[in-house]
C-alpha cells in the first residue's frame, strides 16, 4: 500500500488507497480488506492498483491487501497499514463540506477544492504543504501534482509578521513540486482576499481564471517563486468584466513570465492595477499582456513604478511585454525601473 501513508489522519469520506503488486507468476487480481480479513474487496489494476474507499464513520481503521496470483494462489496478508478518520480535521484531499478555517501545518495529499458557495479561511503564520509529486485523487490539470482549487471564496490574509505559506512537502524542494492555486470564481457571492502569503515550488504559482461570473482579484504583499512556468497567471475571456490589483509583490525565479496578463474574446474587460511589484530573474518575460480579439470593450491597464530586472534567457524576451490582436486598451506604463535584462526594457 503507497498511499495513504501508515499513522496517517485523515478527514475524507472518500479514500483513494492505491499500491502496487508484483508476482513472479503474475498478478490476477489485488484485494483489500478493512475489516481485518473478515471480507475481502477487489481493486483496480494489478501492478498499479486502486481502491475507493467510503469510509462509514469517524475512527482507525486497519487496510489490510493481499495478491492473488495466476495460478490462483493467495498471499498471506501482512499487519497492513492503521489509519483515523477524523471528520473535525481540515480536508488534504478531495471537496470541502462546508466552510473551513485552516491553522498551524496543514499537508495536502490530493487535489483539494473548495466548492461555489463555500469558504475557505487560512489564518496567519499557517503553512499549507503539498505532497510532492504526488496527487491521490489523480485528477485536475496535473494528476500527478497536487493543486488547491477555489471554485467558491478563499480569505488568506497574512501579516508582514506571520505570512500564509504554500510549499511543497520534499526535503530538498524543487520547481513543479505541486502545481499551484488554481481560483476559478463560480458566483459573483464569492470573496477573494489573498495578502502577505507566499508561494512556491509549484507549476504556476497562482492561477485566476475569470469569465462572467468573476469577482474582482487582488494579491498584495505576497512573494511567488520557484515556479515552473508562470508566477502568475490571471485570465479573462466569456464577457469578463473584472479588476486586477497586483500590488506589492516579488515574483522570481520563475521558468516563464512573471506575470502573464490574458484578456480574450469579445466582450471580455480586464482592467488592471500593476504597481510597486518586483519581478526578477525569469526565463522570459517579466510581465506579459495579451490582449487578443476582445472587441466592443476596452481594457484599461495602469503599470507603474514596478522594478524588473534580470528577465529572459535571450535578447528576444523584454522586461514588460505587450501584445494587442483586434483589442481595443488603454494601456499606460510610468515610473518602472527595468534594468540588466538579457533583451528589451
Amino acid at each position: 500500500i503507497t498511499s495513504p501513508l501508515d499513522g496517517s489522519r485523515l478527514k475524507t469520506q472518500l479514500l483513494k488507497i492505491k499500491g502496487v503488486a508484483v508476482s513472479p507468476n503474475g498478478v490476477k487480481q489485488v484485494q483489500i480488506s478493512l475489516d481485518n480479513g473478515t471480507t475481502w474487496q477487489d481493486a483496480s489494476g494489478t501492478a498499479a492498483w486502486v481502491y475507493n474507499w467510503e469510509n462509514p464513520a469517524d475512527g482507525t481503521y486497519t487496510i489490510l491487501s493481499k495478491i492473488i496470483d495466476s495460478d490462483d494462489n493467495e498471499e498471506t496478508p501482512g499487519a497492513g497499514i492503521s489509519i483515523e478518520i477524523d471528520s473535525s480535521l481540515p480536508t488534504t484531499t478531495g471537496h470541502l463540506a462546508g466552510d473551513e478555517t485552516w491553522s498551524g501545518t496543514v499537508i495536502l495529499t490530493g487535489d483539494v477544492t473548495v466548492p461555489d458557495g463555500i469558504t475557505l479561511t487560512i489564518e496567519p503564520g499557517t503553512t499549507i504543504k503539498a505532497l510532492a509529486l504526488n496527487d491521490d485523487q489523480n485528477g485536475g490539470d496535473d494528476n500527478s501534482r497536487i493543486e488547491l482549487v477555489v471554485d467558491g471564496s478563499i480569505i488568506a490574509a497574512g501579516t508582514p509578521d506571520s505570512p500564509v505559506l504554500f510549499t511543497s512537502t520534499a526535503s530538498s524542494p524543487a520547481k513543479a513540486d505541486w502545481h499551484g492555486l488554481r481560483i476559478r470564481p463560480q458566483t459573483a457571492g464569492d470573496a477573494i482576499a489573498l495578502s502577505h502569503c507566499i508561494v512556491e515550488y509549484c507549476t504556476t504559482g497562482i492561477a485566476y481564471l475569470g469569465d462572467t461570473a468573476s469577482r474582482d482579484f487582488s494579491l498584495t504583499d505576497s512573494v511567488i517563486r520557484y515556479a515552473g512556468t508562470d508566477g502568475l497567471y490571471v485570465y479573462g475571456t466569456n464577457a469578463a468584466d473584472f479588476e486586477v490589483t497586483l500590488t506589492g509583490n516579488d515574483i522570481h525565479d520563475i521558468n516563464r513570465y512573471g506575470l502573464y496578463y490574458y484578456v480574450y474574446g469579445s466582450g471580455s474587460r480586464m482592467n488592471g492595477t500593476i504597481a510597486g511589484n518586483t519581478v526578477h530573474h525569469t526565463s522570459q518575460h517579466g510581465l506579459y499582456f495579451y490582449f487578443n480579439n476582445a472587441r466592443g470593450t476596452t481594457s484599461t491597464v495602469h503599470v507603474s513604478d514596478n522594478e524588473i530586472y534580470q528577465t529572459g534567457n535571450n535578447s528576444g524576451y523584454a522586461g514588460i511585454y505587450v501584445n494587442e490582436y483586434r483589442n481595443s486598451t488603454a494601456f499606460y506604463a510610468s515610473g518602472n525601473h527595468i534594468h540588466d535584462n538579457a533583451g528589451y526594457g
